[in-house]
C-alpha cells in the first residue's frame, strides 16, 4: 500500500521563524484602556524583570504573563525571533497610555543599549555583549537586523515616539542610514554582479559567513527577501540603493525554482517531489559561486537533493520557502514609481556585455581580448562567443578564447587586490560559446541556431533593466541570427522590446549579415563604420585610430611608438601569463578595442551618448551617403563617423575620425601597462588611477558674456602621489558652436592647469542663436609610473 501523501501550505510550513509570540505581537495594539488597566500595568512591569542589566531581553520565552525570578545577571539579551524590539515596542505604547516614567526609563534604557551593539560597520550581532561564536557576526538571520531597522526608523520618524529626546531621535536616524550603508555594502557579488545576502556578515570585512552547522555561507532565498522589502519601502532610494534593489530582484528571478513541490508524508516526513504545476519556490541556501541549491545535516556536508537529508533536519528546518513571490509582486509594484530614475541616473553602473569575436582569422582579436579582460571588473560579461567573418569563413575559435581566459585565471586574485569584482574564470569559461562555422548570412535563418545565438538571445531576454551591449569583432550573424528567431517566433510588440534592449558596436562590417541587421531593424541602436575590406572600408573606419597610423588608416598626428611591438614587448608581453597570450601584430594592434573602450568607467566616456566622445571614438546619428566601399546603401540614421580636431604629437592641428580615438592614446595605453603590472604586483607596487571630484555640479548654466568657475577641489589619488591638472573645451562633443579661426581651442580657459579655473562665455564668432551646451572637461593625471589619467566631465547650458 503506498503511503499516504498529503499537501502542505507552503508559505506556512516553510515561513522563516517570527518573533516567538512576542509581547510586540501579542499585546501592543491592545487599546490604551487595557494599557491603563490592571491587567495591563501587571503585564507591563512583568516585562520589565526580564530587562537585563544591559537593557536587552531574552528569546524564546514568555516575557510577559509572569515576571522574571531569577539572578539579572543571568538573563542573556539577544536581537534574535523579534527579542528586544519587542519588548521596546510594547513599552514605547505603554509609556504613552500610562505616562508611567519607569516605561519610559527602560525604552530608553533598550534603545541606548542598540545604538551601542551597532558595529562600525553598521550591522548588529545577534547577541551583546559579543559571544566567540558565530552570534557575533552580523546577523540577517531570522530578519534580526531588518526588524532593528524598522524599529529605529519608526522611532526617528513616527509620532508614536515623540516622547522621545530629539538626540535620541537624530542618533536613530543616523543608525538606521548606517545600516541601510551595510545593507547595500554586504550584497554579494558574483563574477560582478550584485545578487543577494548571506544570513550572517562577517563584522569586520563584511564577508558572507556561517551560523550552525547546517547554515553554510550562502546566498539566503528566505533572508535577502526582507533585505530587499525594506529597500524598496524607502522614500526616494537613491542610485545605490536602486541598483541593490533591482539587483536583488533578478536574483530572485533567476533563482526560481519550478516544477516541485513539497509533500508530507502521513507521519510528518516530508518529501521533495515533481510537479509541473507546482507553484514556484526558493530554497533557503544557494551556492554563491554556482547559485545551486544545496541543504545540510548537522555535519555541516552540503547536499543537492532535499529527500537525501535525515530526517531530523528534513522535518526540522525551513529549507523551501514563498520567499521570493512577494519580493517579486513588491517589486513590480516599486519600479513603476522608480525605473525611470533607476534607469537614467546610474552612468556608473557596470554595462551587460556580450562579445563575439572572430578571434584567430588575425592575431589582434586575441590582443584585444587580453586587454578587454583586465577591464572585466568594470563589466557584467554575459558572453565571449567565437564567430565567423569574411577573413574567416568557414572555422570558428572557440578554443584560443579558452586559452586566453585559463590564463586570466592564473592572475585574477592578484588583480582582485587592485580593484575588486573581477569574474572567476570558471564562470567565463562557462560562457564561452560558438556561433555556426559559415559566413554571414549562410548561418541565418531556419535551423540555424547556435549556443552563441541562444545566449546571446537568453542575455535579452533576462529580468534587467540595463541594455546589452554587444561590441562585434568579426561578423555579426550570432546576432542576426538571433534577431531572426525572435521576429520569427515572437510577437511584433515582443520583437520591439527585445531590439530596444539591445546596443551594438560593430567593427565596420565583415560580412553581409550586419547591412542586413541594420535595414531590417531599423531601430535597432548600432555604431558602425559601415563597409567592407576589400572596398577600402579599414582605411575609413574611425576604429583605425586605435593604432592604424601606418596600416588601414594611415595618419599623422599620433604616437604611433606606443603601439608598436617594440613598445608592446616592454610594456605588455613580459608581464606574466597573460602577457604570454598578447601575439605580435601583423598589421595592426587591437583594431576591436574600440568596441569596448568606450565603456571603461574612466569619468570620460558616456556610453549612451556616443556624440560625447570618449577612449572610443566619437560617433554622430545620420544617414552615411553611399560609398564604393558600402555593400549596399543604407536605409537609415545610425550613429557613425564624426571628426575632432586635435593638436598631434607633431605640433600640428588634425581633422579626422581617427582622431577622436587617438588624441587619448597616451592615457588608453599608460593605462593597459598600469593592468597589466596589477596582474603581477603587490598593491603597494603598482599605481592605481587618481579620483577626480568636481567642487560644482556636473551641469552648469551660464549666459554669453558671463564668468563661469570651474573647480577640482577635493580630488585625491589612492596612492597619495602628486597630481597635474588640465582643463579644457571639447567643442566638437557639444551644440554650442564658435569658430576655432586658428587654433583648435577656441576658448581660453584660464588658470586651466590649475584645480580651480575660470572661462568666460564667448559672444564673438558664435554661431546664432548663441545657445547650446558646451563640454569642459577636467583630466587629471598622478604622478605615479605609468602615470594615470581620469577625467570629469561639465556640461555647460549656455542661455539666451
Amino acid at each position: 500500500m503506498k503511503p499516504k501523501l498529503t499537501v502542505i501550505c507552503i508559505s506556512f510550513l516553510m515561513a522563516l521563524p517570527i518573533a516567538n509570540a512576542t509581547v510586540s505581537s501579542r499585546y501592543t495594539k491592545q487599546s490604551a484602556e487595557w494599557f491603563r488597566s490592571e491587567e495591563g500595568r501587571r503585564i507591563a512591569d512583568n516585562v520589565l524583570t526580564w530587562q537585563s542589566p544591559h537593557g536587552s531581553w531574552p528569546k524564546n520565552g514568555d516575557t510577559a504573563s509572569k515576571p522574571y525570578e531569577g539572578k539579572k545577571d543571568k538573563l542573556k539579551g539577544t536581537f534574535d525571533n523579534g527579542a528586544t524590539t519587542g519588548e521596546l515596542r510594547f513599552l514605547a505604547r505603554a509609556f504613552r497610555t500610562t505616562r508611567e516614567s519607569r516605561y519610559q526609563q527602560a525604552f530608553l534604557k533598550g534603545l541606548d543599549h542598540i545604538f551601542t551593539a551597532q558595529y562600525s560597520t553598521g550591522g548588529w550581532p545577534q547577541y551583546y555583549p559579543l559571544s566567540k561564536s558565530y552570534h557575533r557576526h552580523i546577523t540577517f538571520n531570522d530578519n534580526s537586523m531588518v526588524r532593528i531597522l524598522e524599529f529605529l526608523r519608526d522611532v526617528s520618524e513616527s509620532p508614536d515616539y515623540a516622547f522621545v529626546q530629539s538626540d535620541h531621535r537624530t542618533a536613530a536616524k543616523a543608525a538606521f542610514d548606517k545600516g541601510i550603508q551595510c545593507i547595500l555594502d554586504c550584497q554579494i557579488v558574483v563574477n560582478g554582479k550584485r545578487t543577494a545576502w548571506c544570513a550572517q556578515h562577517d563584522e569586520v570585512d563584511l564577508r558572507p559567513r556561517s551560523g550552525r552547522s547546517y547554515e553554510l555561507e550562502s546566498l539566503s532565498g528566505g533572508e535577502s527577501a526582507s533585505i530587499l522589502r525594506l529597500l524598496m519601502s524607502l522614500d526616494n532610494p537613491s542610485p545605490k540603493i536602486q541598483r541593490a534593489i533591482r539587483a536583488g530582484a533578478a536574483w530572485y528571478e533567476s533563482a526560481k525554482i519550478t516544477g516541485i513541490r513539497v509533500e508530507r508524508r502521513q507521519g510528518g516526513d516530508r518529501v521533495v517531489i515533481e510537479d509541473p504545476d507546482g507553484p514556484p519556490l526558493w530554497a533557503r541556501f544557494y551556492e554563491i559561486e554556482t547559485n545551486r541549491p544545496f541543504f545540510c545535516d548537522r555535519d555541516g556536508i552540503r547536499k543537492y537533493r532535499f529527500n537525501d537529508l535525515k530526517a531530523e533536519r528534513r522535518n526540522g528546518y525551513s529549507w523551501y520557502g514563498s520567499w521570493g513571490k512577494e519580493v517579486i509582486k513588491t517589486y513590480d509594484t516599486w519600479k513603476e514609481q522608480w525605473l525611470d530614475t533607476a534607469e537614467s541616473v546610474s552612468a556608473t553602473e557596470k554595462p551587460r556585455i556580450l562579445v563575439l569575436t572572430d578571434i584567430e582569422n588575425e592575431p589582434d582579436d586575441a590582443m584585444s581580448m587580453v586587454r578587454f579582460l583586465t577591464y572585466s571588473n568594470q563589466f557584467e560579461i554575459e558572453g565571449l562567443v567565437a564567430t565567423t567573418s569574411i577573413h574567416q569563413k568557414d572555422k570558428t575559435a572557440a578554443w584560443r578564447i579558452k586559452e586566453i581566459v585559463e590564463a586570466y585565471g592564473k592572475v585574477r586574485d592578484n588583480l582582485d587586490l587592485h580593484e575588486p569584482g573581477y569574474p572567476k574564470a570558471e564562470y567565463l569559461l562557462s560562457v564561452i560559446k560558438e556561433g555556426r562555422p559559415a559566413c554571414g548570412m549562410r548561418a541565418v535563418g531556419e535551423g540555424m541556431d547556435s549556443s552563441g545565438s541562444e545566449l546571446l538571445i537568453a542575455a535579452v531576454d533576462r529580468n534587467d533593466p540595463r541594455p546589452l551591449w554587444v561590441p562585434v569583432w568579426g561578423g555579426p550573424n550570432v546576432l542576426a541570427q538571433a534577431l531572426w528567431k525572435i521576429r520569427a517566433t515572437r510577437s511584433p510588440e515582443a520583437l520591439e522590446k527585445f531590439v530596444a534592449k539591445l546596443r551594438v558596436y560593430t567593427i565596420s562590417d565583415q560580412d553581409d549579415s550586419g547591412p542586413w541587421i541594420r535595414k531590417t531593424f531599423p531601430t535597432l541602436f548600432y555604431i558602425a563604420s559601415p563597409g567592407l575590406h576589400p572596398g577600402g572600408a579599414y582605411h575609413f573606419a574611425t576604429w583605425s585610430g586605435i593604432s592604424g597610423d601606418n596600416f588601414h588608416a594611415r595618419f599623422t598626428g599620433a604616437d604611433y611608438s606606443i603601439v608598436d611591438n617594440p613598445w608592446l614587448d616592454k610594456n605588455i608581453r613580459c608581464k606574466g601569463p597573460l602577457g604570454e597570450q598578447y601575439p605580435h601584430m601583423e598589421y595592426l594592434m587591437e583594431g576591436d578595442t574600440p568596441s569596448f573602450l568606450g565603456m571603461v568607467n574612466n569619468g570620460l566616456n558616456v556610453s549612451a551618448r556616443p556624440d560625447w566622445g570618449g577612449w572610443g571614438g566619437r560617433y554622430e546619428f545620420y544617414t552615411p551617403r553611399k560609398r564604393k566601399w558600402h555593400l549596399e546603401a543604407e536605409t537609415r540614421p545610425f550613429w557613425s563617423n564624426a571628426v575632432d580636431e586635435v593638436l598631434g604629437v607633431d605640433g600640428r592641428w588634425h581633422t579626422s575620425n581617427h582622431a577622436t580615438i587617438w588624441r587619448w592614446r597616451a592615457a588608453y595605453q599608460n593605462d593597459f601597462v598600469a593592468r597589466m603590472d596589477w596582474t603581477i604586483k603587490p598593491h603597494n607596487a603598482a599605481n592605481h588611477p587618481p579620483m577626480p571630484k568636481l567642487g560644482h555640479p556636473a551641469e552648469l548654466t551660464a549666459k554669453g558674456g558671463e564668468r563661469v568657475n570651474l573647480s577640482a577641489e577635493g580630488t585625491t589619488d589612492p596612492d597619495g602621489d602628486a597630481v597635474s591638472y588640465e582643463w579644457f573645451y571639447y567643442g566638437e562633443a557639444g551644440t554650442f558652436t564658435v569658430s576655432n579661426a586658428r587654433s583648435g581651442q577656441p576658448l581660453e580657459i584660464k588658470s586651466f592647469d590649475q584645480p580651480n579655473a575660470w572661462f568666460t562665455v564667448p559672444t564673438g564668432r558664435v554661431m546664432p542663436p548663441g545657445t547650446g551646451t558646451m563640454h569642459i572637461i577636467l583630466a587629471v593625471t598622478d604622478k605615479g609610473t605609468p602615470p594615470l589619467t581620469r577625467y570629469q566631465r561639465v556640461i555647460v547650458t549656455v542661455s539666451p
